[in-house]
């Protein structure tokens, strides 16, 4: 499944990356997944939130990837 990112993850692993998943899944199992495949940005993570299809989700939220058009990983931003 591909993963938009973007700020500080995508500065550090590109626009996008693929992993893979299994059904259902949950955000917290798709921070996880990308954690261990990608550990450089693992502290990035803690933060991040992850949206579905343009919608922010909780962690326990399950979802069938059939319905998922869109995953993405926004870690918390600042600026002035």
């Amino acid at each position: 499944m591909e993963i938009k990112l973007f700020a500080f993850l995508a500065d550090q692993l590109g626009e996008q990356i693929t992993v893979a998943l299994d059904e259902p899944v949950t955000a917290q199992q798709i921070l996880t997944t990308v954690r261990e495949q990608y550990p450089k940005v693992s502290s990035a993570l803690k933060d991040a939130t992850v949206a579905i299809n343009q919608t922010f989700v909780t962690d326990d939220q399950s979802f069938q990837l059939a319905a998922i058009h869109e995953i993405a990983l926004i870690p918390p931003v600042s600026g002035g």
